[in-house]
């Protein structure tokens, strides 16, 4: 009984994901634009937001060639409690316009000092993003990294 419950779970978790795993599998559809299409989506966004000891300045960067940044500053917050400096945050990857749907992937993140990567890591973090005129909102992360508050983005020189 336990088993067949739990098959029900997955089966239904499973369905639910399924058209944000068609989106990210499934190309872009064909587009004569030299870009392949990305060029609605494509752009520099920008987010600041209360984070557990400081702000947070998000700048998602969606390149024309498909290349992906998201930079994490903390305006004023230069050591930890324990006297540890902060750094910013950049993690880096690819993406895709998958039918209206920006899809990040990002593979790497490293912190900036001096304005130089370092301590670069590997990661496997995919975020599904929407755009409604100029405002971009997390429209599924999978693996929830953003809580239930998420991430929602203003284009820059959008009017």
């Amino acid at each position: 009984m336990q088993f067949r419950r739990r098959l029900v779970q997955a089966f239904a978790a499973a369905l639910a994901l399924a058209p944000f795993a068609v989106a990210a599998q499934s190309p872009a559809p064909p587009s004569s634009l030299p870009d392949g299409g990305r060029t609605a989506l494509a752009g520099s966004y920008e987010l600041t937001q209360t984070g557990a000891d400081s702000m947070q300045k998000l700048k998602l960067k969606l390149h024309h060639d498909g290349k992906a940044t998201l930079e994490t500053e903390y305006p004023g917050y230069t050591k930890t409690a324990a006297g540890t400096p902060v750094y910013p945050n950049r993690e880096s990857g690819t993406w895709q316009d998958a039918n209206g749907l920006a899809v990040v992937h990002l593979t790497q993140s490293a912190q900036i000092v001096d304005k130089e990567p370092q301590n670069v890591r590997a990661e496997n973090e995919t975020l599904f993003f929407k755009l409604t005129g100029c405002t971009l909102k997390l429209a599924k992360d999978p693996a929830n990294a953003y809580g239930t508050r998420g991430l929602t983005f203003t284009k820059h020189h959008c009017t």
